[in-house]
C-alpha cells in the first residue's frame, strides 16, 4: 500500500530546517530586545553624592599602644594627640562618641575650631578584661558654615593584649540577684589556661578564692569568689586599692570594677590579674 506521507528530500529537509532556525532566532532576539528595554527604558534610580569631607583631622589618626601583658597590674593607657582645622572656615565639632566604654577623652563635647586653629587633647584606654588584637575608635560628626553635617575624622587606638596565661571569660561579671536565670548569684568563677601548654600551679589569690583547683587538661586552673568577700575586701582596702587602680569605686563608695590578682609558680606570668565586674552598681552609677 503506497504511504499517505509526504517525503521530502535531503536538500528540502536542510532547507526547512534552517528556516525554522531563522525563525526562532528572530523570534529569541525580539524577545530580547523587549525585555532589554524594560530595563534600559526605564528611569534609573538617583544616586545621592555624599558630601565632602571637611578639612579637619587628628593628628596622629592612628596610635599604636603595642603589647599589654595581663601579667602586669592593671593600668589606664594614655595618649596625646591634637585636631587641626586645615581649612579657611570655622568648622565645629558637634559630637563626638567613643566605640566602646573603655574609651574615653578630655575632648569637650561640642567645640569649635578657627581656621588653621588646633585643639590638643589626651585619650585613654583601660584594656581590662581584653585578650587579643583590639581597635578602639573615636568618631567625630561635623559642620561648617554653609555645610550640612557630616561625619569627621576618626583616630583609631590599636593594642594586643596577652600573655603566657589566658583568663577565660577576659571579664567575670557580678549580676543583680534575681536577673540572669541559671547564674551563680553568690560566687564569680573564672579559669586560667596555660597558653603555651606547660604546666603550672597557682599558689595564691589576692583575695582569697573559696576554690583554686587544677582542673586540666590543657593545664588550666578553676578560681571562684564570692562575691562577699570581695564587698568586705574592696571596702576594707578603698584607698590603697584604689591609689593602685586595682578597683574602681562608685560616688557611693561601692566598687564598680576591680582586678583580682592570682599568683602563680610561672617564672613569666608570677601574677595574672582578674578583671570583675559589678554590674548593678555601675549601671547604677552612670544612671547618676
Amino acid at each position: 500500500m503506497a504511504s499517505s506521507g509526504i517525503s521530502l528530500g535531503p536538500r528540502q529537509r536542510l532547507v526547512l530546517w534552517s528556516s525554522l532556525a531563522f525563525v526562532v532566532a528572530l523570534v529569541f532576539l525580539t524577545l530580547s530586545d523587549g525585555i532589554a528595554s524594560l530595563f534600559t527604558g526605564a528611569p534609573q534610580p538617583r544616586i545621592p553624592e555624599l558630601p565632602k569631607p571637611l578639612p579637619i583631622r587628628f593628628e596622629p589618626e592612628e596610635v599604636d599602644l603595642g603589647f599589654q601583658s595581663v601579667c602586669q597590674p592593671p593600668k589606664v593607657l594614655s595618649q596625646a594627640a591634637r585636631v587641626i582645622n586645615d581649612g579657611t572656615v570655622p568648622i565645629s565639632v558637634v559630637h563626638w562618641s567613643a566605640s566602646c566604654g573603655c574609651t574615653s577623652s578630655d575632648l569637650p563635647e561640642q567645640f569649635t575650631l578657627e581656621p588653621g586653629g588646633t585643639l590638643e587633647f589626651s585619650l585613654s584606654v583601660e584594656p581590662w578584661g581584653v585578650w587579643g588584637s583590639k581597635a578602639q575608635t573615636i568618631q567625630t560628626i561635623v559642620e561648617a558654615p554653609g555645610e550640612s553635617v557630616r561625619p569627621g575624622p576618626r583616630i583609631t587606638v590599636t593594642m594586643e593584649v596577652g600573655g603566657s596565661l589566658h583568663p577565660v571569660p577576659g571579664v567575670v561579671r557580678r549580676f543583680l540577684a534575681g536577673s540572669m536565670e541559671g547564674f551563680d548569684h553568690d560566687h564569680g568563677e573564672m579559669l586560667i589556661v596555660s597558653e603555651d601548654g606547660a604546666p603550672f600551679s597557682v599558689r595564691s589569690a589576692d583575695p582569697p578564692c573559696v576554690e583554686c583547683s587544677e582542673s586540666g587538661p590543657p593545664p588550666q586552673w578553676t578560681l571562684r569568689w564570692a562575691w562577699k568577700d570581695i564587698d568586705a575586701w574592696a571596702g576594707a582596702g578603698r584607698e590603697p586599692l584604689s591609689r593602685d587602680g586595682r578597683v574602681i569605686y562608685a560616688e557611693s563608695g561601692v566598687w564598680t570594677r576591680a582586678s583580682l590578682a592570682v599568683h602563680t609558680d610561672r617564672a613569666d606570668c608570677g601574677s595574672i590579674y582578674v578583671t570583675i565586674i559589678n554590674v548593678g552598681a555601675e549601671l547604677e552609677n552612670d544612671a547618676e
